[in-house]
C-alpha cells in the first residue's frame, strides 16, 4: 500500500472489492467494459491471465484506479496488454466541478499518485489507455513515455441527425441500401466471421492476434454473456459479411468485423453498421472504432462524421535489461508483422 497525505491511500482491492470497481467504471469519466471485472474474467477464462485492481480512494471512496495483468519478474511487475483488449489504463472519477483549473488539478494528483505507486512496483510496461485520460504528464514526470493513438467515436442519435454527418458517398449507399435492402440478421455462430476476419488480416499482410481456437471462445463469451451482437450481411441466404459489436451502458465498440474473400467486389460492409447504430438499445451511446491508425481503413471509418479521438499507448522501462528486452520484443513483433504473423 502507498499513501499520500491523511485522505489519499492506493491499495489493491480484495476479490470482496470488485463488484465496488465494477460500480465505480460504470460512473466514471472513462470506463468502458474493457475495465471491468466482467471483461477480466472473459480474458482469465479464455487465455488464462490473472489480473488485479490497483485502486486510489480517497477517505475509503474510490476516486481513480487500473485493472491490470501483471507478470512478476524478480519481484517486479511487468505490465502488458491483455490479448484481444483494446482499452487498459487509469479510469478516473468524474470531475466535481467544471472550472478547467480544478478539474486539471484533481486529475494531475489522482494521476501523480498512480505513477508514483506503479513506479514502485514495476520494471515494464506497454499497455493502452481510453480515450478522456490525455494529461499523462505525471506518467511523464515519473520516467514514463506515451505514444498517441487514435480513433474516432460519436454520439448516437435520431436518424436525421446522425445522417446529416455521414459523408455524401455514405448517405449514397444508405440510400442504395434503404431502396434494395439486402438481409442482415442476428447470429449466435461466428465460425462465418472469424473465417472472414482471418482472411481479411491475411489480405493485409498479418495474421490474427490470437488463436482462432481462442478467438472462437472470445466471441462466444461475448454472445453467451450478452456483451455484444454478431450480424451477417446475406446474399442467397449465406452469410458474406459480419460484424461482432459489443456494448456496455454508454458505449458501442466495433470489435470484429470482415468480409467474403469471394464477395469482396459487391458487398458493402456499411449495411452492417447502419443496422447497428439504428438498434434501439443503442441509441444516446458513444459509437467507438476502437483505433483509426491503419491508413488502410482511415477514409472508411471517417466517412461516419465522428470526431477524431487521441488516446495514449503508456510505455516503461526500468534499467537498461528491460529496455533490452523491450527492443527484443518490438523486433519480433515487427518480424512477425512483416511474415504475416502475429499482429499484436
Amino acid at each position: 500500500m502507498a499513501t499520500n497525505g491523511a485522505d489519499y491511500r492506493v491499495k489493491l482491492l480484495t476479490e470482496t472489492e470488485f463488484s465496488l470497481w465494477d460500480d465505480f467504471v460504470s460512473r466514471s469519466l472513462n470506463g468502458t467494459l474493457f475495465h471491468t471485472t466482467r471483461w477480466a474474467e472473459l480474458v482469465r477464462s479464455v487465455f488464462g491471465r490473472s489480473f488485479k485492481i490497483v485502486a486510489v480512494q480517497k477517505k475509503e471512496r474510490l476516486v481513480a484506479g487500473m485493472l491490470i495483468w501483471p507478470r512478476t519478474v524478480a519481484g517486479k511487475w511487468w505490465l502488458s496488454q491483455a490479448p484481444v483488449t483494446p482499452y487498459q489504463g487509469l479510469v478516473l472519477k468524474r470531475p466535481d466541478s467544471d472550472k478547467p483549473s480544478s478539474v486539471i488539478a484533481r486529475q494531475l494528483h489522482l494521476t501523480g499518485l498512480m505513477a508514483e505507486y506503479l513506479k514502485e512496483k514495476i520494471a515494464f510496461a506497454d499497455i493502452s489507455f481510453s480515450p478522456l485520460v490525455n494529461d499523462l504528464r505525471p506518467f511523464l514526470w515519473n520516467g514514463f513515455s506515451a505514444q498517441p493513438r487514435y480513433t474516432y467515436r460519436f454520439e448516437i442519435t435520431e436518424w436525421p441527425e446522425l445522417q446529416a454527418r455521414f459523408s455524401q458517398a455514405l448517405r449514397r449507399k444508405l440510400k442504395a441500401f434503404r431502396a434494395k435492402p439486402d438481409a442482415i440478421v442476428s447470429a449466435n455462430d461466428p465460425q462465418a466471421l472469424i473465417e472472414f476476419v482471418t482472411a481479411s488480416y491475411r489480405r493485409h499482410g498479418s495474421d490474427l492476434p490470437v488463436g482462432q481456437e481462442q478467438l472462437r471462445r472470445v466471441f462466444q463469451h461475448v454472445l453467451e454473456r450478452k456483451m455484444g451482437q454478431l450480424f451477417y450481411l446475406l446474399e442467397n441466404g449465406t452469410p458474406v459479411a459480419g460484424l461482432l459489436a459489443l456494448q456496455d451502458d454508454r458505449h458501442v465498440f466495433t470489435y470484429f468485423a470482415g468480409v467474403s474473400s469471394a464477395a469482396r467486389a459487391d458487398t458493402h460492409t456499411e449495411a452492417l453498421y447502419f443496422h447497428l447504430l439504428d438498434q434501439p438499445e443503442a441509441r444516446a451511446k458513444t459509437f467507438d472504432f476502437l483505433g483509426a491508425d491503419l491508413p488502410d481503413f482511415d477514409q472508411f471509418k471517417r466517412s461516419f462524421g465522428g470526431r477524431l479521438c487521441v488516446y495514449f499507448q503508456l510505455q516503461y522501462q526500468a534499467n537498461l535489461l528491460t529496455r533490452s528486452v523491450s527492443a527484443v520484443r518490438r523486433g519480433y513483433y515487427l518480424r512477425k508483422r512483416r511474415r504475416g504473423g502475429d499482429a499484436r
